[in-house]
């Protein structure tokens, strides 16, 4: 389980700078559009990391899509689907993401005018993992806390995220990365 402590601060921090940009800025901004639900694709560079195997991380991309629905301007939630698109092989063991589904709350905090955000997301995921190697084949389904932070820049209809994530931390397994995604809002 991640650091219990981490996650609760990192929910209040996004709650309260989210809160916070809503009553300096108004409702609305030049960076910031109505509320409204978005769509997106997203891809993830991640690290599978095993308590079991220290030495070893499997590399893994995935490719997914994300929709959210605004609870403010600077709120929403957001549910992700992730697609597992390869990996990486140590010692002839192969462990790779077939899929990922989550929940999350996101909040944003607008860098004056400018079109770009910080944002911060915490919620809950299932990973599902395979490992095939000689005489090994498992797969794997593990419910998990996340969460992530990065910058965001909306341009119009059109936001674009680059971040850290954490997808899962667990059961001595540890699955995080790099994710860069577009969206549309309608």
């Amino acid at each position: 389980m991640p650091n219990t402590t981490f996650v609760t601060t990192l929910l209040a921090l996004v709650l309260a700078s989210a809160s916070n940009a809503a009553a300096a800025h108004g409702n609305h901004t030049t960076s910031q559009a109505k509320p409204s639900p978005f769509i997106g694709i997203t891809q993830t560079s991640l690290k599978i990391k095993l308590d079991t195997l220290p030495n070893a991380t499997w590399k893994a991309d995935a490719i997914g899509v994300n929709a959210g629905l605004p609870l403010t301007n600077n709120i929403w939630l957001e549910a992700k689907g992730l697609k597992g698109t390869n990996s990486t092989s140590i010692n002839n063991t192969r462990r790779e993401l077939d899929h990922y589904i989550g929940l999350n709350l996101v909040g944003r905090l607008p860098i004056i005018s400018t079109g770009f955000s910080l944002y911060g997301s915490v919620g809950a995921g299932q990973t599902k993992l395979s490992t095939t190697g000689p005489g090994i084949q498992t797969s794997e389904s593990n419910s998990s806390l996340g969460y992530g932070f990065g910058v965001m820049y909306n341009t119009g209809p059109f936001n674009f995220r680059v971040g850290y994530e954490s997808l899962f931390n667990d059961d001595g397994i540890e699955i995080d990365g790099m994710n860069v995604s577009g969206g549309y809002r309608f």
